[in-house]
């Protein structure tokens, strides 16, 4: 049987959208299960859920734990290399669909997916330097967005199978950690990538629900920079579009100093743009204070110590 991409998406996504730190649960039907779950009576439907959720298991997208006996499979969290792979495979999916009816822009995709447009431009940058896909590239307000993209070889080969894509993504993994800093022994530090668990002295997150806060954050800032004024704005949106592509792909061998000084940067625009609106006679204090706030709680979920992203006036407490 061959693995289906969209079946897939559809598990993890079941993972991703659930509220509760229970797992995700699916059963033939035909078992006493002491807690929420979806039954599968249908046969050929429960096979296909389970060789696919298998694929889940096997590729380490997920932590998947098997019921036994043939009764189904618990589903407790994506892993952060599920994450990449399910957004990813969206997009994919998403350019598959409306490609051939000239709708699969940078603003089609984010509106089909219902995700934040700076995260898809910076996947399908991903995607492009990848040879998945192909697409024309413009500037709006000095930033590059792209307009309707195609499939390429690769793109439609990892469609057909799904493995093809995680072999992409580990080969990625490992390039950006073959020079990374091993943690030391008296830290039992396990080494990760940025949107993994680190412990130790290494930087990361905690699970993939920290992963989708990231992303609420980033997608508030950018609400907040865009009404700062325009040297400000443009200060600012080089520092978090320098920050979001690290994030995804995973370039620094130490992250943390570099995310603590775009961090700071933001909070120097921040203030900066607070005193030019102030001094044309507009207030900004409210939203100065939450985007600064804003920018604490991304360094805190990015591992960063807040003495790296905290101006000297502040350390001061001026």
């Amino acid at each position: 049987m061959k693995y289906d991409l969209n079946a897939i998406i559809d598990i993890l996504s079941k993972v991703e959208s659930k509220d509760t730190s229970e797992p995700f649960v699916f059963t033939n039907g035909l078992v006493t299960y002491g807690g929420p779950h979806l039954k599968i009576h249908e046969q050929e439907e429960f096979t296909k859920m389970c060789h696919n959720t298998l694929f889940i298991s096997d590729y380490g997208l997920a932590d998947v734990r098997d019921l036994g006996d043939n009764w189904g499979f618990a589903i407790n969290h994506i892993k952060p290399i599920g994450n990449k792979f399910l957004k990813k495979a969206s997009i994919l999916k998403a350019i598959e669909s409306g490609q051939s009816i000239g709708k699969s822009s940078e603003k089609d995709i984010a509106e089909a997916l219902n995700l934040n447009p700076h995260i898809i431009n910076t996947y399908l940058r991903h995607l492009i330097s990848k040879c998945f896909i192909i697409g024309p590239e413009f500037q709006q307000a000095g930033k590059p967005v792209y307009g309707n993209c195609v499939l390429k070889g690769d793109g439609e080969t990892a469609l057909e199978d799904p493995s093809f894509l995680v072999e992409e993504l580990n080969m990625t993994n490992n390039i950006n950690n073959f020079n990374a800093p091993v943690a030391s022994v008296g830290n039992q530090g396990t080494q990760t990538n940025v949107a993994g668990v680190v412990e130790g002295d290494q930087i990361g997150t905690q699970n993939n629900k920290n992963i989708d806060e990231i992303n609420s954050l980033i997608g508030s800032l950018r609400e907040i920079i865009e009404r700062f004024p325009e040297e400000q704005r443009e200060d600012a949106e080089v520092e978090i579009n320098a920050l979001e592509a690290e994030i995804i792909e995973q370039k620094k061998q130490d992250p943390k100093e570099f995310f603590g000084r775009r961090l700071k940067k933001l909070v120097g625009a921040g203030t900066a743009a607070a005193v030019t609106i102030a001094s044309g006679g507009a207030a900004f204090t409210g939203d100065l204070n939450t985007f600064t706030d804003n920018v604490l709680e991304l360094g805190e979920k990015l591992g960063v110590p807040i003495e790296l992203i905290q101006t000297e006036q502040q350390n001061k407490g001026v």
